[in-house]
């Protein structure tokens, strides 16, 4: 009798040799226990993608039918909020990017110039040195923002506005 294994995420009881698989998210192969953290998304991000991928016909009546599949990758939030933070950086954009985060996303190292850039932290402020090569036309930052912070601010942004959280 081989020995019985139970994945911990779908909890199907498999033999040794069904456990290795390889998985539909990394292309590696991957112990079930692998397979499914990475497919449910545990520690790491993953889109799914769904739906009509082509169509199938009969020999004997020429009948088409639909062909259904899916695909699991690992999302790349970084192109995805580029994308976001783009659109909404322009001149004549009544908001700009407006953000609420617990630091300074690295996505924003990318951009030379920004329009309007209004950000809330969730925590204690703390912004990284690259972000005072950036040229920002109108900067707002809410939340707890310490002195240090702030007079970091001020030198690289001389017309930083601070507000509480909840000012408008």
């Amino acid at each position: 009798m081989s020995q019985r294994l139970t994945c911990h995420y779908c909890r199907y009881i498999c033999s040794l040799d069904e456990f290795l698989l390889v998985c539909g998210v990394c292309g590696t192969l991957c112990s079930c226990d692998e397979a499914c953290a990475h497919l449910y998304g545990i520690g790491t991000d993953v889109e799914v993608w769904a739906g009509i991928c082509g169509l199938e016909q009969d020999e004997e009546t020429f009948a088409l039918r639909p062909v259904t599949g899916w695909l699991a990758r690992k999302f790349d939030s970084a192109a995805v909020e580029k994308s976001i933070f783009t659109k909404a950086n322009t001149p004549d954009s009544f908001y700009g990017i407006r953000i609420a985060v617990d630091s300074i996303p690295p996505v924003l190292k990318e951009f030379t110039h920004i329009y309007s850039l209004d950000v809330t932290f969730n925590e204690e402020a703390y912004l990284p040195e690259w972000f005072g090569e950036i040229r920002i036309d109108r900067l707002v930052l809410r939340g707890k923002i310490p002195l240090n912070e702030r007079r970091k601010v001020k030198k690289w942004f001389p017309r930083v506005e601070f507000k509480k959280i909840g000012a408008l």
